[in-house]
């Protein structure tokens, strides 16, 4: 965002000096040097799943957050083969497996080594950030803005690619979790929680789980 910032205000240095570090910072997670290298993915075959080394937020024993984390990695590399085309088919293939482990298109388990659309949940019409189901309360999702972003990365990649199977499972994911976000957490028709005042105070959610939800931020109240 600020690599187009830079360029709407025809600040060429800058947007230059953006465009190249994130090239060095992409570059250096979808490739693998050996025991010492830092940051890396690695596809877990008993899992089913495209892991990120170092994880975070449980990202891997929990796995939780993979459309949130995976859909910067995605929508930063979208944006720069906007500008360098060859640079992002040349790692198109690291970029579809990240894409697979959160969106994958193809239903059939044989043709795949992901499930298919793993945090997204079509029942629901939004994702999923938690890996696992508490008990009590079931999933949750906490910003729906990470998941919106990593859809709109899958489209622009789907389009710059010109692979239409990706980009039109991006345009499902995108418009179904804007819908999802303006009705369960915004409530802007008005008819979820307005009239569940009695039990329910807030007039929108900041966090949706199975179970409940919650007018706070997941690292509390106090934020």
């Amino acid at each position: 965002n600020v690599m187009s910032a830079a360029e709407d205000v025809g600040d060429e240095n800058s947007s230059n000096k953006i465009l190249n570090a994130m090239k060095k910072e992409l570059s250096n997670w979808f490739s693998y040097s050996g025991s010492g290298d830092g940051k890396y993915f690695a596809y877990s075959k008993g899992i089913g799943s495209l892991l990120s080394f170092p994880s975070s937020y449980n990202s891997i024993d929990q796995m939780n957050d993979h459309h949130f984390h995976y859909g910067y990695f995605i929508q930063a590399a979208a944006q720069v083969g906007m500008r360098d085309l060859e640079w992002m088919e040349k790692y198109g293939a690291v970029i579809e497996e990240l894409i697979d482990d959160i969106a994958c298109t193809k239903r059939n388990s044989k043709d795949s080594r992901y499930p298919y659309l793993r945090n997204f949940a079509p029942f629901e019409g939004h994702s999923w950030a938690s890996g696992f189901e508490d008990p009590e309360s079931g999933n949750n999702q906490e910003s729906t803005s990470e998941a919106i972003n990593a859809w709109a990365g899958i489209i622009l990649y789907g389009e710059l690619t010109g692979d239409t199977r990706i980009r039109d499972m991006g345009i499902y994911l995108y418009t179904t979790e804007v819908a999802a976000a303006d009705n369960y957490w915004f409530d802007i028709d008005q008819d979820i929680y307005k009239i569940e005042q009695s039990k329910y105070q807030p007039l929108m959610a900041s966090m949706v789980w199975g179970g409940k939800v919650d007018y706070s931020t997941w690292f509390g109240q106090n934020c």
